[in-house]
């Protein structure tokens, strides 16, 4: 198979040994002859995928895996085409034309499929049966689109033309990775504040509704009261409050969240999502699951959309990318300001030794 698929390629540097030995399923999982039937089972599948070598290879946050699940759907086209089936002929359709800019994200998002969608082919072509030559054209068509989706750059028209997005397409220069220091300062809103950062715990304090939008404000109770009997027994007071003042946070910046239709209860669903992911708590950096969160508020799939509105709200960034930081310490428990802070003193004693020698 490999040599097969090599000779396709035309490639001998790693890349489909890496994809084909560690892209499979754990070991003991079974084969599933059924078709995910909606999102919510294909997320199943793609939260195992995301504990696998490969899956942590290309997956680096939960909207990476909201993408994927976006994408694998647009490759299927029909609801009642297997999205596991992935065949080169499908691939092509969706990887040689235009189909993909319906998935949604940003144009450095969009960038990424075919590095993460080709890790996850061996590894649903496993969960199917399939393998071998099928598996290796599979690679091959996505390796033969690869040129032609390279890094795109999202632009506009001109403001007031009413132009629709377009995308440019420039030759993809991988970014220059963050030092240590800029990865921890991003997350409490720059150096100063890493600086400043402490252990100490959020107080177990009220929401402040007094600086909400009156219009909005039942809104936001009816929010609150949602959120707060299960953020406590699920994570505690000091997330309770985190949670609160996301709500009220999110409803100050940006009302017309609580203005618009719709259930409030997923706006809940949401906050405790984000707060959760920006403490680790919740994969692919903390231990528990999305789903595990989404059926404590009685929710069958996270409400994704929602999650990115209150994330935007709050952080300014408009982006669909997996990030989860929310560039705040106002948001973290003590638990998690105690990792931040330990990895802080590492990096200074790193940095005295450094100095001294």
């Amino acid at each position: 198979m490999k040599t097969h698929a090599r000779s396709i390629l035309g490639r001998d540097d790693g890349y489909l040994e890496a994809l084909l030995d560690d892209g499979l399923p754990i070991q003991g999982l079974t084969s599933r002859p059924s078709v995910p039937t909606g999102r919510a089972a294909l997320m199943d599948v793609l939260d195992e995928f995301a504990m696998t070598p490969a899956g942590r290879r290309v997956l680096h946050g939960w909207f990476q895996v909201e993408l994927l699940a976006d994408a694998l759907l647009v490759i299927a086209g029909d609801p009642e085409t297997d999205p596991l089936r992935l065949s080169p002929r499908s691939l092509a359709g969706a990887f040689g034309t235009d189909a993909l800019d319906e998935v949604p994200g940003s144009a450095d998002d969009l960038a990424l499929l075919p590095e993460i969608v080709g890790a996850f082919v061996p590894y649903a072509h496993a969960l199917r049966g399939v393998g071998g030559v099928d598996t290796a054209a599979s690679l091959a068509v996505i390796e033969s689109c690869r040129s032609g989706f390279v890094s795109p750059s999202a632009t506009r028209g001109a403001a007031g033309t009413g132009e629709p997005w377009r995308r440019r397409y420039d030759p993809w220069q991988p970014p220059l990775p963050p030092s240590p220091w800029e990865v921890l300062a991003l997350e409490v809103g720059g150096a100063d504040a890493l600086d400043a950062l402490t252990t100490e715990a959020l107080a177990d304090e009220p929401a402040a509704l007094a600086a909400v939008p009156e219009d909005i404000r039942p809104r936001v109770a009816e929010a609150l009261g949602v959120a707060d009997p299960v953020v406590e027994r699920v994570f505690g007071i000091e997330m309770r409050t985190a949670v609160r003042r996301l709500l009220t946070d999110a409803a100050a910046a940006g009302p017309e969240i609580y203005r618009r239709k719709g259930r409030t209860d997923t706006i809940a669903v949401a906050a405790c999502l984000v707060v959760a992911q920006a403490n680790h708590l919740v994969r692919p950096s903390g231990p528990m699951l999305v789903k595990a969160v989404t059926e404590h508020f009685g929710l069958a799939s996270a409400p994704s959309t929602r999650v990115l509105t209150l994330r935007s709200a709050i952080t300014g960034s408009s982006s669909w990318s997996g990030e989860t930081r929310l560039g705040s310490p106002r948001y973290l428990t003590s638990q998690r300001r105690g990792d931040l802070v330990a990895a802080r003193d590492r990096l200074r004693a790193a940095e005295v030794v450094d100095e001294a020698s």
